[in-house]
């Protein structure tokens, strides 16, 4: 059996060293750094974001909220549709680029939130005392 002999940096070093895939992995998880007035992600496209979204309200839900491209531009529809949004013009490709990509659902499912309760772990405690 093996046994914890120290830190697991060293473990952690020679695979990414000698496993190519496991150093991109561990790369592309490092965070992006944050425009700490707005709260987004700073990449490409995200000062077309805030101000064309901050105009109106909140960075902040721009930043809690997570969807897929399509959603993204359903969401944008709406706004348009029921709050006046102005039409984006060559900048919306921009602007669901960067929000999909970076606000999108698969980053959720990277950190951003819980795993789902276990249904039937859940229904066991809801008769204890």
């Amino acid at each position: 059996m093996w046994r914890n002999r120290g830190s697991g940096a060293a473990l952690i070093a020679f695979l990414l060293a000698f496993h190519p895939a496991l150093a991109d992995n561990a790369a592309a998880q490092e965070p992006l750094p944050e425009d700490p007035e707005s709260g987004l992600v700073v990449a490409p496209g995200w000062e077309l974001v805030r101000a064309n979204c901050s105009a109106c309200h909140s960075t902040r839900l721009v930043v809690q909220n997570h969807k897929t491209q399509a959603g993204w531009v359903h969401t944008i529809r709406w706004m348009q549709e029921k709050h006046g949004l102005w039409d984006l013009g060559a900048s919306e490709e921009t602007i669901v680029s960067y929000l999909a990509s970076h606000y999108g659902t698969q980053t959720q499912a990277a950190g951003f939130r819980r795993r789902p309760l276990n249904q039937p772990a859940l229904e066991s405690t809801e008769n204890a005392p």
